[in-house]
């Protein structure tokens, strides 16, 4: 872990250096994080209920080159599932629900290939890191 740690430092000092020059950008970005594990002690899904979580937070668009692109990041998710085993009237019925908070750190190297008209190509390859904040089960 403080080898990843490490790195990502490592990496954002060399991409902040590399673009001081060259236009960058920053991009909020939210949503709605829905989650779907429910399971039996056999295995098989018993009750399938969606757990509803968030996410928000900032990520940065870090140009190196005219098509090559550092995407660093930082969030706050939560995550999370629920579980249960038979019916409320039995005497082995079992519930659970747990939603953990993260905050993310992922960094994207982003290819950005023009292809004409305007249009680019995109492809790219992930680092995440992720701390676990609080997990409240019920």
């Amino acid at each position: 872990m403080k080898k990843q740690i490490s790195f990502l430092f490592i990496l954002l000092a060399i991409s902040t250096s590399a673009v001081v020059a060259q236009k960058s950008s920053a991009i909020l970005r939210g949503g709605v994080n829905l989650a779907n594990v429910s399971t039996q002690s056999d295995g098989t899904a018993d009750e399938a209920n969606i757990l509803t979580t968030f996410q928000v937070g900032i990520v940065g668009d870090l140009p190196i080159t005219s098509f090559l692109y550092i995407q660093p990041g930082l969030l706050f998710t939560g995550k999370g599932s629920k579980a249960q085993s038979g019916e409320p009237s039995d005497a082995n019925y079992f519930r659970s629900e747990v939603n953990p908070y993260y905050i993310e750190v992922p960094v994207n190297l982003v290819l950005k290939a023009p292809i004409g008209g305007g249009a680019k190509f995109f492809a790219g390859a992930a680092l995440m890191l992720q701390l676990v904040l609080r997990a409240t089960e019920n």
